[in-house]
């Protein structure tokens, strides 16, 4: 299959059953777009077919015409973002985008730690785990009341021993506020991008952004049921992969109102009930996986407990934010395979050192991950099934 972008009057035809806007060539005018044509940085898709009676034929498979055969066809019910641009964000003073993942606000309160044995379990403005007492309460039932108790036992005072407890379970990092002020923000890829952009930035941002152009990181985010992109109270939202190899406009960046098969290799995740309220999406929590393809390597990052939040703007464009909880170290094993591994192996340890979720006796496990996002309005070919 060739991916054909669905632009200028040529493809009205196609456009009448499904195409957005009036042009697919992304922040460019039409006369930007035929100066790109003109100069061979694009191409446009041929006219459509016609019969001898002027009525446009179906779809074909063969490649030197713009249709498919095979009663393939695009679900009017849903709208579709191919993402096209996939970054982080790091910390700034507190604030960063994502969700309470852990079920807790443990905000650090130095205020509650006063005397010269609170003042030790003190460590850069983050209270420190006290290991003992922690290791020990790891299979109680009620183990923040058993950690506090140890601590208390310890000489802690007891409105210090109570903050300590609830960060000590939560692997003792605290959380942060979201841009809108919410508080319990969970987001330690924030923290880990602050420390490594400047080791690893450049070198992270172009694997994402070349594995999105050559169709080897193509994730499609879809919401079905849709009767108003500003305020609908039942729609479906879903995460999956297309293998297809996209058109990308001379800025780097995928060209609007392509489509796209889905890959049935990869595991779709759906989210029943979401809502749009006035343009904004926020589906959670489900389980949900991102693809990683980096030459030698094709691996999943699955996240537990993930949401996806989004604003749609006036050309039905996403942008937002998306994450969960991911297993360290399956993350890393796995970046330690690709063509990012001299990169990996640095920031390794500041990944290990700020997981915050699943104390374990051997440490935290697993890191709250938020990364940004931005979309470009596509379509799903939609597949019969195999005839028996």
């Amino acid at each position: 299959m060739r991916v054909r972008a669905c632009w200028t009057l040529a493809m009205m035809s196609f456009c009448a059953i499904g195409c957005y806007g009036e042009s697919a060539i992304d922040d460019l005018s039409r006369e930007e777009a035929s100066r790109m044509m003109s100069e061979g940085q694009m191409q446009a898709s041929p006219s459509p077919r016609e019969s001898s009676d002027g009525e446009a034929l179906p779809w074909t498979e063969d490649p030197e015409l713009p249709y498919f055969t095979e009663d393939w066809y695009v679900d009017a019910g849903t709208h579709l973002n191919a993402l096209q641009r996939i970054y982080f964000y790091g910390e700034e003073d507190g604030v960063a985008a994502g969700w309470n993942l852990d079920g807790e606000v443990t905000l650090a309160d130095e205020g509650a730690c006063q005397g010269d044995a609170d003042a030790a379990l003190l460590s850069a403005n983050t209270y420190a785990l006290e290991p003992s007492c922690v290791d020990g309460c790891l299979s109680d039932d009620a183990a923040m009341a058993c950690v506090t108790g140890c601590l208390e036992d310890a000489g802690v005072s007891a409105e210090c021993a109570a903050s300590l407890g609830e960060l000590s379970l939560s692997c003792g990092h605290g959380d942060f506020t979201s841009p809108e002020g919410a508080e319990g923000v969970d987001n330690q890829m924030a923290m880990v991008w602050a420390l490594a952009a400047n080791l690893v930035g450049e070198a992270v941002v172009a694997l994402l952004q070349d594995g999105i152009n050559e169709g080897r990181m193509l994730v499609m985010l879809e919401l079905g049921g849709v009767d108003d992109l500003v305020n609908d109270d039942d729609v479906s939202l879903t995460l999956y992969r297309s293998t297809d190899v996209p058109i990308v406009n001379v800025a780097g960046y995928l060209v609007p109102d392509q489509t796209y098969r889905t890959d049935p290799s990869f595991p779709v995740a759906t989210f029943e009930g979401a809502q749009i309220v006035d343009g904004h999406v926020k589906a959670g929590p489900f389980d949900l996986a991102f693809p990683i393809r980096a030459f030698n390597a094709d691996f999943l990052v699955s996240m537990q407990d993930g949401y996806v939040e989004f604003d749609i703007d006036d050309a039905g464009r996403f942008s937002g934010h998306m994450g969960g909880i991911m297993d360290v170290h399956d993350v890393m094993q796995n970046m330690l395979q690709t063509n990012a591994a001299q990169e990996a192996e640095l920031i390794y340890p500041i990944v290990e050192d700020l997981a915050d979720i699943n104390r374990t006796e051997e440490g935290c496990t697993h890191l709250s991950a938020a990364l940004r996002f931005e979309g470009v309005t596509g379509f799903r070919v939609i597949e019969p099934p195999a005839e028996p």
